[in-house]
């Protein structure tokens, strides 16, 4: 009875102690929140890619509400690349351990496309 309790609670054990040593890094440099071309949503086809020091996380599209959510993984500056209609811009947020909302506002003057936070 002993030997099958232990072949029982030990790899119960081990996963414990490994969702204790991880959980503090599932939500490290989550990012979200929402792009607003003019009083809506960015149009369909509208991308948020994020640089974060070594790390690229590719361009993930935004949903109907305009919502985005990146899993950078890692603390610290991260630049957002917005890509709205072939056009570029970026803005800087900073991620931290809990999760960072980063509204952004996409705005276009003579032709060129630029993205401040909201």
């Amino acid at each position: 009875m002993t030997r099958r309790r232990t072949q029982v609670l030990a790899p119960m054990g081990a996963l414990a102690l490994g969702a204790a040593l991880f959980a503090p890094f599932a939500f490290a440099g989550e990012i979200y929140g929402r792009v607003i071309s003019g009083n809506a949503a960015a149009p369909a086809g509208t991308t948020v890619a994020a640089k974060c020091a070594d790390a690229d996380y590719p361009a993930k599209p935004i949903d109907a509400k305009g919502a985005y959510h990146i899993i950078a993984g890692r603390t610290g500056k991260c630049t957002l690349t917005i890509t709205m209609k072939g056009q570029s811009a970026t803005v800087d947020v900073v991620s931290y351990d809990d999760p960072v909302e980063a509204d952004i506002v996409l705005d276009t003057r003579d032709g060129k496309l630029s993205a401040r936070r909201r």
